[in-house]
């Protein structure tokens, strides 16, 4: 992946107010900054709206600026399916506990790790 800018528009319909995306685009490997550059802001803005005009109608709002870090792994990502044995758990309706006879009856869980994509 080249560095410097991706462009994504994640349509948001529900939240907050109906008709929200988030709109996204930067890479930038090593770089632990959260501060607020508006000048990626603004780039992220325009190269959006080139993919999507309808960002430019009027009427429309920039609800909040969000800086977001998103680590990635040397080698790769990692996307593992893991199976793991726990205590079975019980349930009255009020609570979740673990079994009395935890030895006894045991459950078979799937994990799947999936995370460094950067």
């Amino acid at each position: 992946m080249s560095e410097g800018h991706l462009t994504t528009i994640i349509p948001r319909p529900g939240l907050i107010q109906t008709n929200t995306a988030l709109l996204n685009g930067t890479y930038q490997t090593g770089d632990w900054d959260t501060s607020l550059d508006m000048s990626a802001a603004k780039g992220i803005f325009e190269r959006c709206s080139t993919l999507a005009p309808c960002l430019k109608d009027e009427g429309t709002k920039i609800l909040s600026h969000n800086v977001c870090l998103r680590p990635e792994r040397k080698g790769g990502p990692r996307v593992e399916l893991e199976r793991i044995t726990l205590p079975l758990m019980r349930s009255d309706g009020l609570a979740v506990y673990v079994s009395e006879n935890a030895e006894e009856e045991q459950q078979e869980l799937s994990v799947i790790h999936a995370y460094g994509m950067g």
